[in-house]
């Protein structure tokens, strides 16, 4: 994971691994954990495996928020699975929900209690009608989906003021490279599988 800095920031690296990467952030009027992850794929692990692999990495995450009395964290990267997909909408997983009323509630089950992730990407389906999201893979058995937002970027619902959602777009082209070929799928001959996810936030 490479980090370029422009302006008053200052890093810190928190908790590493080989699918993520913990970094304090902090900027002029406030600081917060940054995550930037690639997690495993659906093509090496199941949903229920991966939903523990999520969970694991969330109370990772929560451990550097006590430790730092941080309320603000973003998790930004290749979650490899959809926003509607259970280990990222499961309570003993991500716990990312599609509502920002609902980010901002304290849920408990049985004996434990999670503070819940706010996802923005869902904003994002209805500007992306013809093609929703931002990595292609089709398949012809039971789950006929062509287009995934594996990319994605959540929030702690403190962050959602600071959060400038006119910004949060995948990118297709720049004025002097498409990302896309000529079947308006990414473009992995000349860089990636995936299209490039970019967002803006205040700090």
């Amino acid at each position: 994971i490479t980090i370029i800095v422009v302006g008053d920031l200052n890093i810190s690296l928190l908790n590493q691994d080989r699918y993520f990467s913990l970094v304090k952030i902090k900027g002029k009027n406030r600081e917060l954990i940054a995550g930037f992850v690639h997690f495993p794929s659906k093509r090496e692990y199941g949903l229920e495996s991966l939903g523990k692999f999520f969970g694991d990495f969330r109370r990772q995450l929560v451990d550097e928020e006590v430790l730092y009395d941080a309320q603000d964290s973003i998790v930004i990267g290749d979650f490899n699975v959809n926003p509607f997909e259970q280990p990222m909408i499961s309570f003993h997983s991500m716990g990312a929900t599609n509502g920002q009323y609902c980010s901002q509630r304290n849920l408990t089950v049985g004996n434990e209690s999670n503070s819940l992730f706010y996802n923005p990407m869902w904003t994002l389906y209805a500007a992306h009608k013809e093609r929703p999201g931002g990595f292609r893979y089709a398949k012809t058995s039971n789950n006929v989906l062509a287009w995934h937002f594996l990319d994605q970027v959540i929030i702690r619902p403190s962050l959602i003021e600071c959060f400038n959602f006119d910004l949060l777009v995948v990118i297709k082209n720049t004025t002097t490279f498409n990302y896309l070929n000529r079947n308006q799928a990414p473009n992995k001959n000349k860089v990636s599988d995936h299209l490039p996810l970019m967002c803006e936030i205040e700090i």
